[in-house]
């Protein structure tokens, strides 16, 4: 029995599996746009050849098609009964359904579907979101027994993550994860994502930056009660840690001119306001937006997100955690910087920023306090070397940043014929030079 799997929503794309195993499709590669979605304009025909291919592909007739019931609205190939359920109730909660096992799969009719032509007798069943998730995880692990987790983002706003256990060629839902009670996980981590890299889709580059962080102690109360609120955790005692009350007296998240205060009521912040919202409203003030600013317990303030770097954003349009590089004298490096500066003209080391030093070579300098110097010598550089200490002699800063100065988007074989003014950037950086026309 072989069955195809389709899924309309971003990250698109095609599935089979029969006794052979199963062959995926990704419709990013096929259509080589990052996070495709079904709404794209060359998507309805390349699902029809994709849902074509992997018939052929399989061993046995194709008599059941699933499809996930996260969706973009503008695809024109999602078919009509599984818009109708998810508009009905996106949590499924029929009549007559008795546990989340039941409310994961339903069989919908494939009436005027336009991807359905063609297929002959065939089930048409809508699958969970976060189901199709774990499904995905359990059946290419390799693994027999396993404890699935599936945690999302928006997820499709009542819902945001699934817990299911796996046993064999069996996949049974124990626990469904709601964006409204928490775990909030992907959630708050997507609205934290958009602060720091301005897109939700760069979670991945917040998870690489992780590893260079240090914890507050003083804000890890405020966070576990954003990611999961107080009321959640006391009607589940053995399932979560209720927090301390007074780690949390006190605290309060500003979102632009308006401070929201710890609710002990709620146990949350925004959570006391949103009680009677609808599910999109909650997903939308959780994920959109993390706080600008975070007050804990003890009184103290941290401000969330970065100073900005004009050389990297503005200039070169780069992350602020990849900065330009530095460059300087090889004979007052170690004034600004140490490790093996003897080895730093081809710039093949990152060497680290003297702390004193951190906030002069700001648009130089990593998260970890790292660089990536180039050193310079009269004998090999003259010309930069003497510019260099020139510039040094009017700032008492003789360091340049080492980049073409070009926007991200010029091409390299560009030459400027234009003026290039050279000046000081603020007092917390070193040198840059602008394009004055």
């Amino acid at each position: 029995m072989a069955t195809i799997g389709l899924h309309f929503g971003h990250d698109a794309g095609a599935a089979l599996t029969d006794a052979d195993g199963y062959r995926v499709i990704e419709a990013e590669r096929r259509l080589g746009l990052r996070h495709v979605c079904g709404g794209n304009g060359d998507f309805p025909h390349a699902a029809a050849e994709w849902l074509a291919e992997l018939r052929e592909r399989a061993v046995s007739p194709v008599i059941r098609i699933a499809v996930a019931d996260w969706y973009t609205p503008q695809c024109r190939v999602v078919p009509p009964a599984l818009v109708e359920l998810v508009n009905e109730d996106a949590r499924w909660a029929a009549p007559g359904v008795t546990g989340l096992a039941e409310a994961v799969t339903r069989v919908i009719k494939p009436v005027d579907w336009p991807l359905a032509t063609g297929l002959g007798d065939i089930t048409l069943m809508a699958v969970r979101h976060h189901y199709a998730h774990a499904a995905l995880a359990y059946h290419t692990s390799g693994a027999w027994r396993a404890l699935v987790l599936a945690l999302d983002g928006t997820g499709n706003y009542a819902e945001c993550g699934m817990v299911c256990l796996g046993d064999g060629d069996r996949l049974t839902p124990v626990m469904s994860l709601t964006n409204r009670g928490g775990p909030r996980f992907g959630l708050v981590y997507e609205a934290l994502s958009r602060r720091v890299h301005g897109s939700q889709f760069d979670t991945g580059k917040l998870l690489g930056l992780t590893a260079t962080g240090e914890t507050d102690e003083a804000l890890l109360p405020v966070l576990r009660a954003m990611l999961v609120p107080q009321s959640t955790r006391r009607a589940a005692p053995d399932l979560y840690e209720v927090l301390d009350e007074k780690e949390l007296t006190g605290t309060a998240l500003r979102y632009a001119d308006t401070w929201w205060e710890y609710d002990s009521v709620s146990g949350g912040y925004l959570d006391a306001g949103l009680a009677d919202s609808s599910d999109d409203d909650v997903v939308h003030s959780f994920g959109s937006v993390f706080p600008d600013e975070i007050r804990s317990a003890d009184g103290g303030t941290t401000l969330v997100g970065t100073s900005p770097l004009y050389v990297s954003e503005t200039i070169k349009q780069r992350e602020w955690f990849r900065p330009v590089a530095p460059i300087c004298p090889q004979e007052v490096a170690d004034q600004f910087l140490t490790g093996p500066l003897d080895h730093a003209q081809t710039m093949l080391f990152a060497v680290r920023v003297r702390p004193d030093r951190a906030q002069q070579l700001a648009e130089a300098r990593h998260i970890d306090g790292t660089a990536r110097l180039q050193t310079v010598t009269p004998g090999v550089q003259p010309l930069l070397y003497r510019l260099c200490h020139a510039v040094g002699a009017r700032t008492g800063l003789p360091v340049l940043i080492n980049t073409s100065a070009k926007p991200a988007d010029a091409r390299s074989s560009t030459a400027s014929t234009k003026p290039w003014n050279c000046s000081p950037a603020p007092s917390w950086t070193p040198w840059h030079c602008r394009n004055t026309t």
